[in-house]
């Protein structure tokens, strides 16, 4: 891939992009449906509204990536770089959001976060919009504002979330190994 190019609306559903180069492009509303985008550069990126249902962007270089609108339930984020970037309106939920960085990261009270996300996890990230001025603090972050935190860990603003290093539930999507439910 070109960096810079204009794909929006391109299909890359279940595509083995491993190390792709896709920086500065402009991805609104691409489907990357389960593929593979492992240390892939999607640096400066608009994946607007783009579908990255189960992909995995482990390792991936995601600074300043425009996520806004885009569906990440699924996705594999560990150890991607997602500083600066705007994840408002995007959906999180049951990925793996143990990413390298959040420092920077924006979201909104419509980004939806995996379940059990605690709300600490997102203390280096700004929250945007009209949300920031007049909705109750903490909309829009698991464990605040009358969403429940549970215990199954997630991404650090510093780094990887110790409460889940160590736990699996086997191979996932392109045999990579993503946490399992706290025991009850």
């Amino acid at each position: 891939m070109r960096e810079g190019e204009d794909l929006s609306g391109g299909d890359f559903a279940r595509a083995n992009l491993t190390g792709a180069g896709f920086a500065r492009s402009t991805l609104a509303g691409a489907s990357f449906l389960e593929a593979v985008l492992v240390e892939a550069d999607l640096s400066n990126a608009d994946l607007s509204g783009a579908d990255l249902t189960r992909a995995s962007l482990m390792r991936a270089s995601c600074r300043g990536a425009v996520f806004s609108g885009a569906c990440l339930s699924g996705a594999v984020l560990v150890g991607a770089d997602l500083r600066d970037a705007d994840l408002s309106g995007a959906t999180t939920g049951a990925g793996d959001l143990r990413v390298s960085s959040l420092a920077g990261a924006r979201y909104n009270s419509a980004t939806r976060w995996p379940d059990g996300l605690p709300g600490h996890v997102l203390d280096a990230c700004e929250m945007v919009g009209e949300e920031s001025s007049g909705v109750p603090a903490g909309n829009g972050r698991p464990g605040d504002a009358g969403e429940p935190a549970g215990e199954a860990g997630g991404a650090s603003a510093a780094g990887v979330s110790e409460d889940l290093v160590g736990r699996d539930s086997g191979p996932g999507p392109h045999g990579v190994v993503g946490p399992r439910a706290p025991a009850a």
